[in-house]
């Protein structure tokens, strides 16, 4: 923490440095580059608290109704199988 940056020393955020102008030509008495601070930080907008969490597990999966025309007739199908990119279903129609 910085006490130069203030108040928002008290909200959480990530605080870095830009490598800024130094040395005597900018009124500096060291010779290397200076280091300007900024810190980001989370400031609420109110008073209302929200509660993160972790699943400990989950499993996505896609349902579909599909309404195919075979001869001009609708056969609904309803179908569900589990999310995996790599996974290609069999729609047995």
């Amino acid at each position: 923490m910085l006490p130069e940056l203030g108040e928002s020393n008290n909200y959480p955020g990530v605080t870095r440095c830009i490598e800024s102008c130094g040395g005597p030509g900018c009124g500096c008495f060291y010779l290397s580059s200076g280091c300007l601070f900024y810190r980001i930080c989370d400031v609420p907008r109110n008073e209302k608290v929200y509660e993160l969490f972790k699943c400990s597990q989950w499993h996505g999966a896609v349902h579909l109704e599909l309404t195919p025309s075979v001869n001009e007739q609708d056969h609904r199908r309803n179908t569900s199988f589990p999310y995996n990119p790599q996974f290609r279903p069999k729609w047995g129609l």
